[in-house]
């Protein structure tokens, strides 16, 4: 398996978490398979999609892909809170796929699927909402929980 980003796709982009976005997803949509399925490969959806960023065109699971230069901890940001929170009490609630890579060597160091199942409301943190005076003032964020309690995502972690 061919860990390495292609690195061409993102010198259009001056920000490091764009940068990032693209290499991670491009890397996902080339390397990763199905884990329900098998199928040998997982299919991108467009930018901001509510859905998630990858499904599979055989099982039709879902998939949201988190990552990070650094190991993940105890807790992953994530978006809205209501619509998190909407998606896990529905059948739609996506697998998730941590990835951690090394933005020196562009190349990805760990990839850690959350199968569905696992995720649930109560193990999803509302952040604090963000001031009246931000772009999107009341917006309201969300964290999936790893580890820190009863309501993590990995038990004993």
């Amino acid at each position: 398996m061919d860990l390495t980003f292609n690195t061409t796709l993102a010198t259009q982009y001056r920000s490091a978490s764009q940068k990032a976005r693209v290499l991670t997803e491009d890397w996902v949509s080339r390397a990763i398979y199905c884990p329900n399925c098998g199928r040998p490969d997982v299919t991108r959806r467009a930018n901001n999609s509510r859905i998630g960023d990858f499904f599979c065109s055989e099982c039709h699971e879902e998939f949201e892909v988190k990552s990070l230069s650094r190991p993940f901890r105890d807790k992953v940001e994530d978006g809205e809170y209501r619509t998190m929170i909407t998606r896990l009490n529905s059948s739609s609630n996506p697998n998730i796929f941590l990835l951690h890579y090394d933005p020196q060597a562009f190349a990805v160091l760990n990839c850690i699927v959350i199968p569905k199942h696992f995720l649930r409301p109560d193990c999803i943190e509302a952040r604090a909402p963000l001031s009246s005076t931000a772009r999107r003032a009341g917006w309201t964020g969300c964290r999936i929980l790893l580890g820190t309690s009863k309501y993590s995502v990995f038990v004993g972690v």
